[in-house]
Parts: C-alpha cells; sequence; structure tokens
C-alpha cells in the first residue's frame, strides 16, 4: 500500500487534555468528508460487495465454504476476544498476501472478500474479509473500521491497512494481517492516518497534534516511536 492510499478509527473524539503518557493511547477521530481518491475505491467496492453477497452466503467455492464453516462451526461459540483472535488467526493463515499489481495490474485495488479468498490480497482485502467474518458473527458495523496508516515493522515505516473493533467503550482490538496477536492501539506496531466504517470517513489525530495532513501526521507519528 502506498502513503498516498494510507488506515485507523478506533476511540471516541477526545476533548479534554491528556498526559503524555495517555496521549499515547488516545487518539482524536474527526468526521469528514469522504475524500475523492477514497470514494474512488469505496464506492466500487461497496457496489461489489453488495453483488457479491449471495456468494460469501452460499457457495461451495472451497475457500468461502471453508471459512464460512470455520465461522459458524468453530468460532460463533468462543467469547468476543476469543472471536476476534480465531478469526485474525484463520485469515492470516488461509488467505495469500499477494500485491495488487500481482493480481490486477494495477495499484491500489480494494478487493471484495470473494475475490481476496480465492486469489489473495494486500493488507486492505485482507482486513476487509475479516470484516465480513465479524459482521457474520454479529459485531455490529458501527463498531468495525478498516483503518489505514502506516506500519512500523519496516525501516522506515510503510502504507499499511489493519482492521480496528471496539469491543467496549474503552477496550478496543487491532487485527494485523502481519501478526497474529491481537493487541489494543496504543501497543500495535501501526500507526494510523484515517478510519472508514458504516457512518463514514474519518480522520484520526493525536491529541495536540491535530490538524495538517492527516497521512503525514501518522508518518511523523511512526518515525519518532522508531527513533525511541
Amino acid at each position: 500500500m502506498k502513503l498516498t492510499g494510507l488506515a485507523m478509527a478506533i476511540g471516541l473524539v477526545l476533548a479534554t487534555p491528556l498526559s503524555p503518557a495517555q496521549a499515547a493511547s488516545n487518539l482524536i477521530f474527526t468526521k469528514t468528508d469522504y475524500p475523492d481518491f477514497i470514494l474512488r475505491r469505496s464506492k466500487p467496492l461497496r457496489e461489489s460487495e453488495v453483488l457479491t453477497a449471495p456468494l460469501l452466503a452460499g457457495s461451495d467455492i472451497p475457500q468461502i465454504k471453508a471459512y464460512r464453516d470455520f465461522l459458524d462451526r468453530k468460532a460463533r461459540g468462543l467469547s468476543r476476544a476469543d472471536q476476534l483472535a480465531a478469526v485474525n488467526d484463520y485469515v492470516n493463515r488461509h488467505v495469500k498476501q499477494t500485491g495488487d499489481y500481482d493480481l490486477y495490474l494495477r495499484d491500489d485495488i480494494w478487493a471484495t472478500p470473494v475475490n481476496t479468498l480465492v486469489l489473495g490480497g494486500d493488507c486492505e482485502d485482507i482486513a476487509l474479509v475479516k470484516r465480513w467474518g465479524l459482521a457474520r458473527l454479529g459485531f455490529p458495523e458501527a463498531d468495525v473500521y478498516l483503518v489505514v496508516g502506516v506500519t512500523l515493522t519496516t525501516t522506515p515505516p510503510t502504507g499499511h491497512a489493519v482492521l480496528a473493533v471496539r469491543l467496549s467503550k474503552s477496550d478496543v482490538r487491532v487485527l494485523d494481517s502481519l501478526q497474529n496477536k491481537i493487541l489494543a492501539p496504543d501497543q500495535a506496531p501501526f500507526e494510523p492516518a484515517y478510519g472508514l466504517n458504516v457512518f463514514g470517513f474519518w480522520r484520526v489525530d493525536t491529541p495536540g497534534h491535530a490538524g495538517g495532513d492527516y497521512n503525514q501526521r501518522a508518518l511523523e507519528r511512526a518515525l519518532a516511536r522508531q527513533r525511541r
């Protein structure tokens, strides 16, 4: 994923001053209009997801049926936290991580879960497969965010996407295609730039650092963390 196509929306809008320790684990989310480059990806994706929903719900394509059976027979009876871990682990192990250009001869394609389960996909595609699985398990769409930003697992940090899920007002978890461990936002090696959920587009800033270009802010935070 390119830095200009950066992913996280994982908390509440914060209005009160925070200490540095608190600021590390809290973020400011600002609801704003969709940028054009997001609309060009998200609108066709949503339309394609509607068209392919019957395939996900009932297809006998092996990769799709296996994921659906896993969700219904193994993950459904688990606690919410254990469901997150189970879905993250299953998708990370069973979905091939492949770059957009290798599959579609274009960069920054947001593919449907049907395509990704069968062909593989990159970080945001894998996050969308997890999002569909959590929706099937009953997670409210309003609590699940596709988040774009930068990962700290590379030097220098590079563009990356994750899934963020709010279990409660103060408990948010990050599902990352680069690691199986489920982490809180302040523990994850990731800095968010923006997030998308059922309510729309959210830019993400840290307390005291709101404003300016959100992609650049995410990169600056990531570089600062790597220098510590």
